[in-house]
């Protein structure tokens, strides 16, 4: 959807936090996603700072129909310090599907800070979100991403998470 003009600041911060989480896919309508495209393009070219906690949270389960995965490039749009900050804050306390997001997120915005949140969590995602949380301590890298690495492979049960952190060791 292209950028309508009459998107301001404060219908951005309306819709976002009207939406926190936006529902599961299965109920979201093609006006919400609409709608949240047209926030997220808005967003990419006027980063409104308080936008961005509220951009972090709004991630329901699923795809949000496609427009989840073009967040990042918006977020990429705010300074990088306070996406980190934001991000390691949703990963200590959001639902399952946003803190997957925000896993996802973390792999493109790597920050040490992260490492704690990240192992914490381990023992309660799911799959993908744990090859999510995998994939950003890979990212982050350095002594403490390696010891949660080192700490998790003795407690990971799923073969294709097992393989994926012996590489990451090994690399």
């Amino acid at each position: 959807m292209s950028n309508v003009p009459s998107t301001t600041a404060a219908k951005c911060l309306s819709f976002l936090s009207a939406n926190q989480p936006l529902p599961a896919d299965a109920a979201l309508s093609a006006d919400i996603v609409n709608e949240l495209d047209s926030v997220r393009l808005w967003l990419c070219d006027h980063p409104v700072p308080e936008a961005l906690p509220l951009l972090l949270r709004v991630f329901g389960e699923g795809d949000g129909l496609g427009v989840y995965p073009l967040i990042e490039d918006t977020v990429a749009r705010f300074p990088r310090d306070a996406v980190v900050a934001e991000l390691a804050a949703v990963l200590e306390g959001s639902p399952d599907a946003t803190r997957y997001w925000a896993l996802q997120l973390a792999s493109t915005f790597p920050s040490e800070c992260m490492v704690k949140p990240i192992c914490h969590l381990l023992p309660v995602l799911d799959h993908d979100s744990r090859l999510a949380a995998l994939t950003a301590l890979e990212a982050i890298g350095g002594d403490e991403a390696r010891r949660c690495l080192t700490a998790w492979a003795q407690k990971e049960i799923d073969p294709e998470l097992r393989a994926l952190i012996s590489d990451i060791m090994a690399g």
